[in-house]
């Protein structure tokens, strides 16, 4: 599954928490979006009390949103919506165009204490299945309470402190090719050439020539079309990383051989001359009709040479 994380860059003066935002990629079209606090330094955390985010904007309205905590309880008491219109504030933090599209208002379970530091998501829309790239370069934002320790010590996690963070997902590139049988060994795919299904293409990030289970990938379809997707900007600018198909030996490459960096085209392509065994039988013909008969022997320690059109 397609993840990427970020954490909210802007806070109030004299934060001492981080707020960590993952996002995962689901097979069944939902997204898990999950808010994670972390003590700077070791500091104490707190209790988010609102989660806000933006999403494309075709799925407004659209989304199905429930929540977890740590124990399984759903702390979602009730939730907002429209076209940054949602007022999270966060003043003086700034928020582009004034609101958020979706604001989540959190109540903590009575059974659990102080604190409740990370708050998972699962989203769903009526529209389509939902992608990362929905999500990509948005803005996020939180509030936190009860920062520091308990108080009073009763045990109900009400420290004095709060919090209020914002940052924007960061950008997300998307790459696609078709992987074909080249069936005239020309380098390119013709109207006639087919689609390969089930081959993996993946990002070769160590630029090793093995595909590592750490590195992204994609299965091609019946057509041989593939996506990977959500590729964050820090692996985009890799210089190592390559582009390549894990084809096994019964192939030889002939359209993409050397991989592709990233963003050096714009469809990354892989052809493949499937490989093929010929075989016969040379024989002493006695009486040179040009046929093998019954009483024509065989001919042993004959090198048979198989020549390209250039006699080579």
């Amino acid at each position: 599954m397609s993840s990427f994380s970020f954490t909210l860059s802007q806070a109030v003066a004299g934060s001492t928490i981080d707020t960590i935002v993952t996002l995962t990629e689901n097979p069944d079209g939902s997204i898990t979006m999950e808010f994670t606090q972390v003590g700077v330094g070791g500091a104490d955390i707190g209790d988010f009390s609102r989660l806000y985010f933006d999403v494309n904007e075709e799925l407004l309205g659209t989304l199905s949103i429930t929540g977890a905590l740590e124990d399984g309880h759903d702390p979602i008491e009730s939730i907002e919506s429209g076209d940054d219109s949602v007022d999270p504030g966060l003043n003086p933090l700034p928020i582009e165009g004034g609101g958020f599209d979706y604001g989540i208002t959190l109540d903590a379970p009575p059974d659990l204490h102080d604190d409740y530091a990370t708050v998972t998501l699962t989203i769903s829309s009526s529209l389509r299945d939902l992608s990362l790239n929905d999500f990509a370069e948005q803005q996020f934002g939180v509030r936190i309470q009860s920062i520091g320790p308990d108080a009073d010590g009763d045990g109900d996690g009400d420290g004095g402190g709060s919090d209020k963070q914002v940052g924007t997902s960061p950008k997300l590139y998307e790459i696609s090719g078709v992987k074909y049988i080249d069936q005239d060994g020309d380098g390119s795919q013709d109207a006639s050439d087919p689609g390969l299904a089930g081959i993996r293409i993946f990002i070769d990030a160590d630029n090793d020539g093995v595909f590592d289970a750490d590195e992204k990938s994609a299965l091609t379809a019946a057509d041989g079309s593939w996506t990977i997707s959500a590729i964050t900007q820090d692996e985009w600018d890799d210089p190592d990383a390559v582009v390549r198909e894990d084809v096994g030996s019964s192939y030889v490459i002939v359209e993409g051989a050397n991989g592709y960096e990233l963003g050096s085209v714009e469809s990354y392509d892989f052809g493949n001359f499937e490989k093929f065994d010929i075989s016969g039988v040379k024989f002493e013909d006695l009486d040179g009709d040009g046929v093998r008969d019954a009483g024509d022997p065989g001919w042993a320690g004959v090198v048979i040479k198989l020549l390209d059109a250039d006699d080579n």
